[in-house]
Order: structure tokens, then sequence, then C-alpha cells
């Protein structure tokens, strides 16, 4: 776990977490902040766009697990038959699998 206290105004949250990890590239750094890895003043931030201010501490650790999102309410599913499933779901959940260390449809369906 790292910990950075924040020196200068308006920071964005990524920002914060690319400058602590020499050689980080930024996408690593939105995805630490997406994968509810990253904490300010204690609390799970996961929108990397955040601006946090002087005096706020920021921590992180890129061997936490990821934080899930949550389950699929079988309300959201909209119409299912033998060949196609409709479902409403939220945004930022993949339906299929594309990579390992994403939430997808399969995965908050099995949870429910």
């Amino acid at each position: 776990m790292q910990n950075v206290t924040v020196d200068r105004p308006n920071l964005e949250l990524s920002r914060v977490v690319r400058e602590a990890y020499e050689g980080l590239s930024w996408n690593k750094a939105r995805e630490l902040c997406t994968s509810g890895r990253v904490k300010v003043n204690g609390q799970a931030v996961t929108d990397p766009a955040t601006r946090v201010q002087p005096g706020d501490e920021v921590s992180f650790d890129r061997g936490a697990p990821r934080q899930r999102r949550g389950t699929l309410a079988p309300e959201r599913i909209v119409h299912a038959d033998g060949d196609v499933v409709v479902v409403e779901k939220p945004a930022g959940i993949m339906s299929v699998p594309f990579e390992d260390e994403k939430d997808t449809l399969i995965d908050i369906t099995r949870a429910a």
C-alpha cells in the first residue's frame, strides 16, 4: 500500500496515482481508480477524474483485490428466449469477457 498527501490544488486523482508510480501509464493509473483500489481520505473513489485538494490523503495498492460492482437485479432482464437475451445493464459492465480484470454481465449474474 502506498500513501500520498496531495500538495497541489485541483489535481486529477489519476494524475496523483501516476506520479506516485514511476513509469505507470495513464491507462493503468485510471484502471487502478476504476477498480476500487484507490482511496481518498479513507473512502474508495472510482472516478479517475475526481479532483483532489492539498491535504487530501490518497492511498492505493496495486495488489489489492478489485472492487466488485454488485449483482444484476432480475428485473433488468427485458427479454429472454432460446436465442437471445436483452438486458438493461449498467454502464461500464461489458456483455462478454474481454479482459481478465473487467466485470462482465456473466460475472454479476453468477453472483445473483
